[in-house]
C-alpha cells in the first residue's frame, strides 16, 4: 500500500515547478489530490502528467483561480470536501517574486501589497479555512517558504520579509495547533530552475560573485561551488522532505 492511500491533499499553485511535482508525487503515493492554479492549460498538463503516472481521474480535483482571491481559497476547501469528504494535508505552495520593474527592485508599495497578499495572507487564510477539517482528520500543513526568509538581499526586501513572516507564522501555528493534533511545518528551498525564477542562473551567479565572495573569502571557491550546486540544484531532496513532513 502506498504511503498516502486514502489521504486527501490540497496542493496550491500546483501547475508548474515544485508545486506540480509535489502534486504528482502525492498522487503516485496513493493520495486523492486537489490541484490548483490560475492557468487552465498548465492545470491540464498537470492532470495529464498525473494520469500518465497512474493516478486515477477520480482521485484528481482541479480548482482554478488566483490564489490571492478569497473566493478561490473558499472554493479550494469547499470543493475538496464536497468531492472527497475530508482534508488530511494542506500544502501551501503559493509564492510570488517581485514584479520585475524598477531594475528588479521590490521597494515600492505595489510590490509590498502583491507579495504580502500572495506569500503570506493567502497561506494564513487558507490554513484558517482548512483547520476545522484538519482537526477532524488530525492532519498536517506544510508551507513552502524560502531560504530568502533567513537571508538579506538588498533588492528583495519585501520578498524576504514575507518569507521571514511566514517562517515565524509557522512556528507559532505549530505550537498552537499541535494541541489539536495538527502538525504545521515549513520547507525552505533555495534557488531552483522554474518558470517563476526563469533568471535563476543569473541570480545564482550574482549570489556567488557578490554575497559569498564578500562574506566567505576564507573558503575555497571550489568548495563553495560544490556546496551551491548541491543546495541550489537538487529540488528532489526538498520534495522528499516535504512528503516526509506531510
Amino acid at each position: 500500500m502506498a504511503r498516502f492511500t486514502g489521504k486527501v491533499v490540497i496542493v496550491t499553485c500546483s501547475n508548474c515547478g515544485i508545486d506540480q511535482a509535489t502534486a504528482l508525487l502525492f498522487g503516485q503515493e496513493g493520495a486523492k489530490v486537489t490541484i490548483h492554479g490560475s492557468e487552465e492549460n498548465d492545470l491540464k498538463l498537470t492532470v495529464r502528467l498525473m494520469l500518465h503516472s497512474g493516478v486515477s481521474d477520480e482521485d484528481i480535483l482541479v480548482v482554478e483561480g488566483a490564489i490571492d482571491n478569497d473566493n478561490t481559497l473558499k472554493n479550494l476547501i469547499e470543493k475538496t470536501v464536497s468531492k472527497f469528504g475530508k482534508i488530511d494535508i494542506l500544502v501551501n505552495n503559493s509564492g510570488g517574486i517581485p514584479q520585475q520593474k524598477n531594475n528588479h527592485n521590490d521597494h515600492d508599495m505595489d510590490n509590498f501589497d502583491y507579495l504580502f497578499n500572495i506569500n503570506l495572507k493567502s497561506i494564513t487564510t487558507l490554513t484558517r479555512l482548512a483547520m476545522p477539517y484538519l482537526e477532524e482528520s488530525k492532519g498536517s500543513v506544510v508551507n513552502v517558504s524560502s531560504f530568502g526568509g533567513q537571508k538579506a538581499f538588498s533588492d528583495y526586501a519585501y520578498y524576504t520579509n514575507t518569507k521571514t513572516a511566514l517562517d515565524n507564522y509557522c512556528r507559532n501555528a505549530a505550537i498552537k495547533y499541535v494541541k489539536k493534533g495538527i502538525r504545521v511545518n515549513n520547507v525552505n528551498p533555495g534557488f531552483i530552475t522554474a518558470r517563476s525564477a526563469a533568471d535563476g542562473d543569473k541570480r545564482v551567479n550574482k549570489f556567488e560573485s557578490n554575497w559569498i565572495k564578500n562574506m566567505f573569502q576564507w573558503v575555497e571557491v571550489v568548495l563553495l561551488k560544490r556546496l551551491l550546486k548541491s543546495l541550489l540544484s537538487l529540488p528532489v531532496k526538498m520534495l522528499l522532505t516535504l512528503l516526509a513532513l506531510a
